[in-house]
């Protein structure tokens, strides 16, 4: 049923709401007296001015239908005015609330060897038996951060953790910044793992066009961003998989580690291949080396 609006006669002009003379009485069609409005208004529903439990101030209309009401009293009057410790859905707006900084795990990656993350091969049969060969630090698939939040329970699959995989981490892939940070905070909390990782290596077309994966090299400044957040929201460090560059003629992997390094990223990984390359010809082991030398206190692991 539609509903039929107040014609405008019935309204009360605002500048009279507010206390002062309409500029426009020839012009304006809303009621401008107060006292017939308020005699021809409508019951109140409410006993006391929401809008006054929050922002403090009265329009002359309020302050007529409330004056005679001891609700919102205070012994400091001017406290209504600054900040109204009313309570709304069981809170308040004063409430402080005591905050603790993460503390960090600490995982020891120097000296040991990494089984690099492998799409559609490093699956946990897979991880099991590199496990059995000696392979110290193991790494899910990668998972892509929407699913994870959908909750699709083929990308929850890829988390899980084998009891053989004494230091293990999850690899996520994304570029929406509230997607990436909560998917890392909710790993982080719900699931058992030693670190999670970022992709900013993968070459897919359908990946790099959104720019997920190595797509992240194209807007540098917010994959920053993305990683400073993760790591401020997470218990267990944050690791980075990434490649040289989007093309072989301009490297960023250097610029790049530095930056991690001053955000705090305990470990990168660098794929000695351009997005260009995918997975072809070798990877350029003098790069990687010259990539490792910038790395400061980040440890960088070259595959």
């Amino acid at each position: 049923m539609a509903q039929t609006r107040a014609p405008e006669s019935e309204k009360l002009c605002q500048a009279v709401a507010l206390g002062n003379e309409c500029e426009k009485i020839g012009e304006c069609k809303n009621n401008h007296d107060l006292v017939n409005f308020l005699e021809s208004k409508p019951a109140d529903i409410l006993e006391e001015c929401p809008l006054y439990n929050i922002y403090g101030n009265k329009t002359v209309e309020q302050k007529k239908i409330f004056e005679d009401r001891k609700n919102n009293t205070s012994k400091d009057p001017a406290s209504n005015d600054v900040s109204v410790q009313s309570t709304v859905d069981g809170t308040t707006s004063l409430v402080e609330k005591e905050t603790k900084p993460i503390k960090k795990k600490l995982v020891d990656f120097k000296g040991k060897t990494y089984l690099a993350p492998l799409t559609t091969v490093g699956n946990m049969p897979f991880r099991r038996i590199c496990k059995e060969f000696g392979v110290d630090i193991t790494c899910s698939e990668m998972a892509m951060a929407s699913n994870i939040l959908q909750g699709t329970n083929s990308e929850w699959a890829l988390l899980r953790r084998h009891a053989s995989e004494d230091i293990f981490g999850v690899q996520i892939c994304g570029n929406n910044f509230d997607q990436l940070v909560s998917t890392s905070e909710l790993i982080s909390k719900e699931c058992n793992v030693d670190f999670i990782d970022l992709n900013v290596g993968c070459p897919i077309d359908i990946v790099y066009e959104k720019g997920s994966g190595s797509g992240m090299f194209k807007s540098l400044n917010k994959m920053y961003g993305i990683v400073n957040a993760m790591n401020n929201v997470t218990e267990c460090p944050i690791t980075v998989k990434y490649r040289t560059g989007i093309n072989n003629k301009n490297p960023l992997a250097a610029k790049v580690t530095q930056r991690l390094d001053e955000i705090g990223v305990q470990l990168g990984i660098v794929h000695g291949r351009s997005r260009l390359q995918r997975y072809s010809k070798l990877a350029d082991w003098s790069y990687i080396k010259e990539v490792k030398e910038s790395a400061g206190s980040m440890q960088i692991f070259g595959i």
